[in-house]
């Protein structure tokens, strides 16, 4: 009798630690997808608007064409947003609750999660390099160029 009211309470143990683990996924994922649509596709779409913006502003030189100078700009876009990753992966941790930051430190799952939220930024970059390339050539065509490379 003794022995099966102990397996009785490890299974009501693992059972409470499964509900919270489960919970914690849950705010977590939500927290990411807040965190996605909200703060990094909106960083991606001011970046592309003033891309866009920038792009109608530029004029060729003798020097330069106008696909160079929008080339140069594209850099320094994708730089500043490149350079940006790590704050914008700490920022994510920053908006999880400490609880929940210590029950991923006791399932173990904190590099897990950062390769998550890393594949979040990767993805957003590749829209903005999509973005950016689409803008390029869309300013190209309105000005009866074609792209050179």
């Amino acid at each position: 009798m003794f022995g099966w009211a102990k397996r009785r309470k490890t299974e009501a143990m693992k059972r409470e630690a499964i509900e919270i683990g489960n919970r914690v996924v849950e705010r977590v994922n939500s927290t990411l997808a807040y965190w996605r649509e909200n703060d990094l596709e909106n960083r991606r779409s001011m970046m592309d608007q003033f891309f866009a913006e920038r792009m109608a502003t530029l004029e060729p030189t003798e020097e330069m064409s106008f696909e160079m100078l929008a080339e140069i700009e594209a850099l320094a876009l994708t730089k500043n947003w490149h350079e940006g990753a790590e704050k914008y992966a700490s920022e994510f941790m920053s908006m999880l609750d400490e609880e929940d930051v210590e029950c991923i430190r006791l399932l173990g799952v904190e590099d897990e999660l950062q390769k998550h939220v890393w594949r979040n930024i990767q993805e957003v970059t590749n829209l903005l390099d999509e973005d950016v390339n689409r803008t390029i050539a869309e300013a190209l065509a309105r000005r009866g160029e074609s792209p050179t490379s």
